[in-house]
């Protein structure tokens, strides 16, 4: 019965060895990568995704309402990729005007039909408007 311990040991140990190591490696891993998310957002250069959309219309940046408002760079990221169903759902309102005012003053945002929706007819009322809104 003292053999059979002693046998065991050598290889129960190599298997614990291999999955200590696995862990520690997975270990170090998961913290850099939840700490890799986390310190993105309070970068300078925060990606588009940390900028926080207003919960009932992904359209809308969270509580851009003032003219006076700080739009941060992943703010100003994110209006410059929101859709083109966007742009037709909010372009007269004023919180859309204000993020443009505030995001984009230099208007680089482009906002275009997608192929598909040029393809489903959308794409002759932005003729329409294009005519008369670039002056206002």
């Amino acid at each position: 019965s003292m053999t059979a311990p002693t046998m065991a040991q050598p290889s129960s140990r190599s298997k614990g060895t291999s999955s200590l190591a696995l862990a520690a490696v997975a270990g170090s891993l998961l913290p850099f990568a939840a700490s890799a998310m986390a310190a993105n957002c309070s970068e300078p250069m925060a990606p588009a995704e940390c900028c926080e959309m207003e919960p009932e219309e992904a359209c809308l940046i969270k509580d851009l309402v003032s003219p006076l408002q700080y739009c941060s760079p992943a703010c100003q990221q994110r209006f410059l990729s929101l859709s083109w169903e966007c742009y037709q759902k909010f372009h007269v309102s004023h919180q859309w005007y204000t993020m443009q005012s505030n995001c984009d003053p230099g208007k680089l945002a482009n906002f275009k039909p997608s192929p598909r929706d040029a393809a489903s007819g959308l794409s002759g009322m932005a003729n329409e408007k294009a005519g008369g809104g670039e002056g206002q």
